[in-house]
C-alpha cells in the first residue's frame, strides 16, 4: 500500500513542478501530451507492482515486421 502512496506522491510532485510552466506559456498540446505520458507511466508502474505481464514492444514490432522482412529476403534471393 505504501508504494502506491509514494507513486502518487511522486506524480503529484512532478505535476506541481511541470504544469505551472506549461500553463504560463499556454502550451496546451504539450500539457496534454505530458498528462498522457505521465498517466501511461503510472499505469505501467501499477502493472509492475501487481506483477502483471508487461509485453515487450520489440516483440510486437517483430511480429508485425517479420512477414515483410521474409518477403523482401525471398525476392532478393531470387527464390
Amino acid at each position: 500500500m505504501m508504494k502506491y502512496i509514494w507513486l502518487f506522491a511522486a506524480a503529484a510532485v512532478i505535476i506541481l513542478i511541470e504544469v505551472p510552466s506549461l500553463r504560463k506559456r499556454k502550451l496546451r498540446k504539450d500539457n496534454w501530451v505530458f498528462f498522457c505520458l505521465l498517466g501511461l507511466g503510472i499505469v505501467l508502474v501499477i502493472m509492475r507492482f501487481l506483477n502483471l505481464h508487461i509485453p515487450n514492444p520489440v516483440n510486437g514490432l517483430d511480429y508485425m515486421l517479420r512477414p515483410l522482412a521474409e518477403a523482401i529476403f525471398q525476392n532478393l534471393s531470387g527464390r
